[in-house]
């Protein structure tokens, strides 16, 4: 089987990948509640997929089945039965030699290190975050193994912090060509990487990394961080 996608994928932050999927179904701007078999086929998606951790990150494959592999029976109790299933399986995507490749926001889960003890997980509209209040807060973001011979003409890191102002926290991307730190205004969140290729390693890791520490100093609180990533190029 074949499956073409469009080059132009649509992305909606704010809602669950439950309303994303099925919004083909019902209209989640009614103000009365899905029926019953929408219903659950949103609570088996969320259960899955719409927690942070332990999230699967490659391509997948969903279906449903009207029965349960599995019969369930209920001896006691009046009860209306519903029997539900979702199949998931993995995709395999290939690329094309000297394909045009587009990478959106939201397909890399970022790797976190901080130089605080305090923080933790969060969640944003844009997805998973770190909570940060004091310290440096550096994330880094690996190509797939299919894209790293990948010849980059567009790169764009996206910094959202739900808290202080940006204009607080030093910004900072990684540039390998110099093994140097590069600062970055990031006051728009949305920052296009200028000459990009040299801000990735040979196998395709980028680093960025975001102070606190003058917002801690001046008062400003914390604020959940997520720090992202899309890229477009040619495989080599």
């Amino acid at each position: 089987m074949e499956l073409k996608l469009s080059d132009a994928p649509a992305l909606e932050w704010g809602g669950s990948l439950s309303m994303l999927l099925l919004r083909d179904k019902w209209d989640f701007n009614k103000p009365m509640q899905p029926p019953a078999e929408v219903r659950m086929q949103m609570m088996v998606l969320d259960a899955l997929f719409s927690t942070p951790y332990d999230r699967p990150t490659e391509p997948m494959l969903l279906g449903w089945l009207d029965t349960a592999p599995i019969e369930l029976n209920i001896s006691e109790g009046r009860i209306h039965k519903q029997q539900l299933a979702l199949i998931t399986a993995p995709v395999g995507a290939e690329y094309e030699q000297g394909g045009h490749v587009k990478l959106p926001r939201g397909w890399i889960k970022p790797s976190i290190e901080v130089s605080s003890m305090g923080g933790g997980p969060c969640m944003t509209q844009f997805g998973s975050g770190w909570y940060m209040d004091t310290g440096v807060l550096t994330t880094t973001l690996q190509l797939p193994l299919e894209l790293q011979s990948v010849k980059l003409d567009k790169a764009t890191v996206y910094v959202q912090s739900e808290g202080p102002p940006p204009g607080a926290t030093k910004f900072d991307v990684y540039d390998w060509s110099t093994n140097q730190w590069v600062p970055h205004d990031n006051g728009t969140n949305t920052v296009p990487l200028e000459q990009p290729q040299r801000f990735f390693s040979p196998t395709g890791t980028l680093q960025m990394r975001m102070d606190w520490q003058a917002a801690a100093m001046q008062g400003k609180g914390g604020g959940c961080v997520n720090m992202d990533l899309s890229v477009e190029g040619t495989l080599q």
